[in-house]
């Protein structure tokens, strides 16, 4: 969520209504202004596959909510998307930072440094490795996949590589960058990524999975035995649910519950045979091949009924 600007993309003529998550296709409202002036920086036009007419307005509040953020420009690619011959797909967003994801595999970066806004001074490298395929205009090329956390985006190319860029605090509340892992940089690397509010996981090609971030949620990962033969992740704001192919869960993070306690999660006992793997914002259920559902987590997000650990 971005609580600094404003995006409204929509149909000509048909205005669009906000929503809460932090992925939206085009033709929605991207931001909160909460009652805050924002000022017009950017309005443009473009046609998707179909002819359909599509309008661009960016602005920005003017003053960041913290001093010292420093923003960065608009790319150049959005100020005439007509002139490029490009659409935009997706845009997603952290907490003052958006990254469009366009037609050609294209991400266009913009915002905040800290939130991930800046590809040169926030990522992984000094915008010149080949291999990250990025420049100083704010763009990086031959993006599969983009996937926000609270301040900062990973990006895994159609070649399975993935990079990385924006903020994370540490358990002392020291803000880190976030720094891609050596082992995620190269060719084939990678299958996908996911994100929680302040670490990302990848799904590495041979199954098994690799963190980086918030060394709380590291710290949980690192006393479990990770399994080897990783299916797919799921991921509430501060807990990781790994499905393997043989269908069992691991999970792994904690949530807070009302007295701001910290909570440990792990998988219900006996949890086999699953599906798919479901998440709110604290919780987890999963659907068995038998159709059954269990869930467990934060009870008051899903997670359980008030006297259970789990429910099914």
């Amino acid at each position: 969520r971005n609580f600094n600007g404003l995006i409204a993309a929509r149909y000509e003529g048909v205005d669009w209504n906000g929503t809460y998550d932090n992925e939206w296709p085009v033709s929605h409202l991207i931001a909160y202004p909460n009652g805050i002036k924002f000022d017009l920086l950017n309005t443009t036009t473009f046609s998707d596959d179909l002819g359909t007419l599509h309008r661009l307005d960016i602005a920005f509040k003017q003053t960041p909510i913290f001093e010292a953020e420093e923003w960065t420009q608009i790319p150049t690619i959005l100020t005439d998307l007509n002139s490029y011959g490009r659409t935009i797909k997706t845009i997603y967003t952290t907490t003052s930072a958006f990254a469009a994801h366009l037609d050609n595999d294209t991400v266009a970066v913009w915002g905040t440094v800290e939130s991930g806004g800046d590809l040169k001074k926030s990522g992984d490298g000094n915008g010149t490795s080949a291999a990250m395929k990025y420049n100083l205009s704010g763009t990086i090329a031959n993006i599969a996949k983009v996937v926000s956390a609270y301040s900062g985006f990973a990006f895994l190319s159609n070649d399975g590589i993935v990079t990385s860029c924006g903020t994370y605090f540490d358990q002392n509340w020291n803000k880190l960058k976030f720094t891609t892992p050596s082992s995620l940089r190269v060719s084939q690397s990678t299958e996908d990524i996911v994100a929680t509010d302040s670490c990302f996981i990848a799904l590495k090609s041979d199954n098994t999975v690799v963190l980086w971030g918030d060394p709380g949620i590291i710290t949980e990962f690192n006393k479990i035995s990770p399994p080897s033969n990783v299916y797919s992740i799921a991921t509430s704001r501060t807990a990781v649910a790994l499905l393997t192919t043989g269908g069992e869960v691991q999970t792994f993070g904690f949530y807070y519950d009302s007295n701001f306690s910290k909570i440990l999660l792990s998988s219900p006992p006996g949890l086999t045979n699953v599906k798919r793997v479901y998440t709110t914002d604290s919780a987890f259920a999963a659907l068995t091949h038998s159709g059954e559902v269990v869930v467990w987590g934060n009870p008051f997000s899903g997670g359980s009924s008030i006297n259970d650990n789990y429910f099914t």
